[in-house]
């Protein structure tokens, strides 16, 4: 893999800071690549690009940056969609493909079929594959696991082809994206998943230079891979989903047999405690009723006893 996008903690260079974490800042990237250390990086001509990411992280004003013009509709992301734009002297292509949702009730076979359809519309394979990540929404281990599993049904050598793009620049005023990726364990993850390849856009400026880095970071990617590009075996993704909708969906008919049979044997107890309880109820108030029952016989003869005692009295009077 080449150097360009990782460098030991310590590096050192005359001249230039220290770099924190192993990370290359916006800075240095601004410098541009390393010849020493991408020797085989050619400007490629043809881009092909694909945009993954959840829903409403800013996918497709991504793809209206990158090609420079609005073809792109946000929030009508159901379908995936291809746009072909002349960007400076090459040809980009962008495909544009549904957020995955949040939560997992609401995510679908057709959704995932949809998704994974993006890399049909480019029969030759993508460049790269731009991992969408807003820096105004908090990145948890939720988003974190439910991005590997939507990555993963790809293969594991997507991971070579990916590269973290971070949108809403604007919303980390007070700090750089380097210091707000090292704080948070779920972002620093999946940047090292990627081999340290980020990026940082304004979502808000269409500026072409932030373009023309992230392009840099891409041949710079291809270079590390040899050029080759990403073009998985689709029948053995549509596999993967099938199965992993078949674990959902076992998944599933065990939940709702535990929970049968946990409401089952809690109907079983409840029906235990009232016999048990009513038992206990009759053996109360037979104790009672047997309590009762001496108290009258000894009331009775001590009321005897007193009259005996009484007329007594009355007859030595």
């Amino acid at each position: 893999m080449a150097a360009f996008y990782s460098r030991p903690a310590d590096f050192y260079e005359p001249g230039k800071e220290t770099k924190k974490c192993g990370r290359r800042s916006h800075t240095e990237a601004e410098a541009g690549p390393d010849p020493e250390e991408s020797p085989y990086r050619n400007k490629l001509e043809e881009m092909k690009i694909v945009l993954l990411g959840e829903r409403s992280s800013g996918k497709s004003s991504t793809g209206n940056i990158i090609l420079h013009k609005e073809v792109f509709s946000a929030g009508q992301d159901e379908q995936c969609s291809k746009e072909v734009g002349q960007v400076g002297d090459r040809q980009v292509t962008v495909i544009d493909t549904p957020g995955w949702r949040r939560e997992s009730s609401c995510s679908t076979e057709q959704m995932d079929r949809e998704i994974v359809r993006s890399l049909s519309l480019s029969e030759s394979g993508v460049h790269a594959v731009l991992l969408v990540v807003p820096l105004d929404l908090k990145f948890t281990e939720t988003e974190k696991v439910k991005l590997e599993e939507h990555v993963n049904l790809f293969g594991a050598s997507i991971w070579k082809h990916t590269l973290v793009l971070f949108t809403h620049e604007d919303k980390l005023p007070n700090k750089s994206i380097e210091e707000h990726i090292e704080r948070e364990e779920s972002l620093r993850w999946l940047v090292d998943k990627c081999k340290n390849r980020y990026h940082s856009m304004n979502n808000r400026k269409s500026d072409l230079s932030q373009v023309t880095k992230l392009f840099e970071k891409i041949e710079e990617m291809v270079a590390a891979n040899t050029g080759q590009l990403f073009c998985p075996n689709m029948n053995d993704v549509y596999q993967r989903i099938s199965e992993k909708f078949c674990r959902i969906q076992l998944k599933n008919v065990l939940k709702q047999r535990l929970e049968k049979e946990y409401r089952r044997r809690e109907l079983e107890l409840m029906s235990n405690f009232k016999t048990t309880l009513l038992e206990l109820q009759e053996d109360l108030n037979e104790t009672t009723s047997r309590s009762d029952t001496q108290g009258f016989r000894e009331y009775h003869t001590l009321r005897s006893y007193h009259s005996v005692q009484y007329r007594g009295m009355l007859h030595i009077k």
